[in-house]
């Protein structure tokens, strides 16, 4: 459960600095089908609990420090979905339990729900204070166990080869990505070379022996002797050590590392090591068997535990899909090549129009766009897409309205059907049905005529679920999709599609909108429409356009944005469109900001909007950023400027990755010129 919402996380940030990265109008690589491990990492992920953990320690830690106490010492941690439980060792027992937890006797402490915890940002200010804490697997009840290695010293793994390893990959990937840790030295044996370089947070190394990993542990302990005996050295803490070797271990190497290691002392170093070859060096270390699924007894934890472990066939899938978010992004193409240009080049207007400053996007009302509410004549396309002299907009001229029903008829046009929703409808070759459902995906997934009660949000799932599977969606597939954890089963599937068929209806010659299962597939009828491939027809249209006439077409765009794409929700079926809709949506509202600074007469509160509502889908989109500080500093509103540049520092912090060195570049030359 944690190990896996650890690397569903690690995934996820490596796919938002994929989507930083980019260039405007590029989509990142994904794969075509989701692998197998990523519906297992879902199947068995609890973010909840993850962040449960690490705000409930952190909290503890913020209690501490502020009664001039230190954390108590504990053995480890017994977490469910909803409870946390802390083991005190032993010296540690007698201590007054202090917030957020309460005494549970035994010398355990458990979290008392009364006492609120630090609020994630909060809890970002306050050091980890136990990194040393792992997951080793579950008790018989399936609460989840975690060691804390910075107790215990040393743990060794007693099976065969395989075993050892599958196990302590378990162990090197969750201490490698853990949000309870903010950094720590993890050194890993035998586990293979591909990690460190893929892994989002630097804490794994690979060395080649023991003998290795020794001589960095003697450093480290000359390094901490030196900085003792200099008295007016004011060096942090030392990280916390961490070696994990599955690779076999001679008698003599075991020997040497346990005489370094009791020359540390309350140095945080510990060591997780195959037991057959270093039993007789560290006699008292706690000794977990692995390669079995039956319970066993580890006094470390005053429980039974069922160890987990990590399979070469899953560890290798992980990498896969490691491998694929290190992949460059596809090129434009399309409409979508016609997407502005990053804005760090561009020249920024020496004398705007005058604009009232404001010091946060939140200050931009939720107004509807001024274009969508004007009339003018209509506006033939712009075959250079540029804003040329000759091309801009005359006093008192203004964009055409872009007409909703207009644009649901041109998807059924020929000119439309390079789009995904125009080649849906030419397979079909009718016309567009302005009275079939609509599936909404561009927020919280909803479709027309089912309500958000009962049964409803599954329901839309499951549109939602067949509409990106046009080719047809097995009952397996969806079985699975619709509840990785616990999947439908066959006869439930059976009574959600057909209270979905009811619901969705027929059309007006009586055809079904859910057309009957007869070869093993649901598929759904190709006059149900998609907010998305709406979305997607007017962003094409308004490139086409270019800045002078299209403008209209990118504000209706946006205004179909309701929230995140799928209402927020990680929904491995639906990853590359997830993905693919932060992309589109953050480059038209890129766009649409630089032709509303850069137009003749600019309008920076229509810029503005246009960038807020792209944060408020994807808050980390740092292109975006970048048309904010722009756009006040073409405002001469430095404070603007700031609150753009600090803002995405907070999230960067929050996601622990740093900023491109474009945007600091730019930051740099707004603030130059400003000072």
């Amino acid at each position: 459960m944690l190990l896996a919402g650890c690397l569903i996380a690690a995934v996820g940030v490596k796919r938002l600095l994929q989507r930083r990265r980019r260039r405007p109008g590029e989509t990142i690589a994904m794969p075509a089908e989701p692998a197998r491990l990523e519906h297992v990492l879902e199947a068995s992920s609890e973010p909840g609990s993850v962040e449960l953990l690490d705000r409930a320690l952190r909290t503890l830690a913020h209690h501490a420090a502020q009664a001039d106490v230190t954390v108590p010492d504990v053995r480890g941690a017994r977490i469910a979905s909803r409870t946390l439980e802390l083991l005190l060792d032993a010296p540690a027992t007698t201590a007054a339990p202090l917030a957020p937890f309460a005494a549970a006797g035994q010398g355990r402490w458990s979290l008392d729900e009364a006492h609120p915890l630090l609020t994630p940002a909060e809890a970002r200010e306050i050091p980890a204070p136990y990194p040393g804490l792992v997951t080793l697997g579950t008790d018989p009840d399936g609460s989840h166990l975690l060691l804390n290695l910075a107790t215990t010293r040393v743990l060794l793994l007693d099976g065969d080869e395989n075993a050892v390893r599958d196990t302590a990959r378990v162990i090197a990937l969750e201490a490698a990505t853990s949000a309870w840790s903010d950094h720590a030295e993890v050194l890993t044996i035998g586990l293979g070379t591909e990690l460190p370089a893929l892994l989002p947070k630097g804490r794994l190394r690979v060395v080649p022996h023991l003998r290795a990993a020794q001589s960095e542990l003697g450093e480290l302990l000359l390094e901490h002797h030196q900085h003792t005996d200099d008295a007016d050295a004011d060096e942090p803490a030392p990280l916390p050590w961490l070696l994990i070797c599955s690779a076999h271990a001679t008698t003599s190497d075991a020997r040497h590392l346990a005489d370094t290691l009791a020359a540390a002392r309350n140095l945080p170093v510990a060591l997780v090591l195959p037991a057959h070859d270093a039993r007789a060096a560290f006699p008292d270390a706690a000794v977990l068997s692995v390669g079995s699924t039956s319970p066993q007894r580890l006094d470390a934890l005053d429980s039974d535990v069922v160890v987990q472990s990590l399979t070469e066939d899953d560890y290798n899938a992980f990498l896969d899909v490691l491998h694929t978010v290190e992949k460059p992004a596809h090129p434009a193409e399309g409409a979508w090549t016609l997407t502005a240009p990053a804005p760090l080049h561009e020249p920024i207007a020496a004398d705007p129009q005058p604009v009232a400053p404001f010091t946060g996007l939140a200050a931009v009302p939720e107004a509807p766009f001024a274009a969508l509410a004007a009339t003018s004549e209509a506006c033939a396309p712009d075959p250079t897409h540029g804003a040329t002299p000759d091309a801009a907009p005359r006093e008192g001229e203004r964009h055409l309205p872009a007409d909703e029903e207009s644009v649901l008829d041109e998807l059924s046009d020929p000119a439309g059907k390079d789009s995904e929703a125009g080649a849906r409808h030419e397979k079909s070759d009718e016309p567009v049905d302005l009275h079939a459902p609509e599936i909404q995906v561009l927020g919280p997934v909803t479709v027309t005529g089912i309500q958000a009660s009962g049964h409803g949000f599954k329901l839309a799932l499951l549109a939602a679920l067949l509409y990106f599977k046009p080719d047809g969606c097995t009952i397996d597939t969806a079985r699975e999709a619709m509840d990785p954890r616990n999947p439908w089963s066959k006869p439930t599937l059976q009574v959600r599609i057909s209270e979905l068929r009811n619901r969705l209806g027929a059309d007006a010659d009586g055809n079904l909108y859910l057309p009957k299962n007869r070869t093993g597939t649901y598929r759904l009828s190709p006059k149900v429409r998609c907010d998305w491939d709406r979305f997607q027809q007017l962003a094409q249209r308004g490139r086409t356009k270019g800045p002078v006439c299209g403008t209209g077409d990118l504000e209706a765009a946006l205004t179909l944005v309701r929230g995140r794409p799928f209402g927020g929700a990680d929904l491995t079926w639906a990853a590359a469109r997830t993905q693919e809709m932060l992309a589109r949506i953050t480059d038209v509202a890129h766009t649409l900001a630089t032709w509303h600074r850069t137009a003749t007469r600019p309008n920076l509160e229509a810029a503005r909007r246009a960038v807020r509502i792209g944060l408020n889908i994807d808050d980390s989109a740092e292109l975006l950023y970048q048309d904010w500080m722009l756009i006040e500093d073409q405002a001469h509103n430095p404070t603007g400027v700031r609150a753009a540049y600090e803002t995405l520092r907070d999230i960067n912090r929050g996601i622990d990755v740093g900023m491109e060195p474009t945007t600091e570049q730019l930051y740099d030359t707004i603030m130059s010129r400003s000072a």
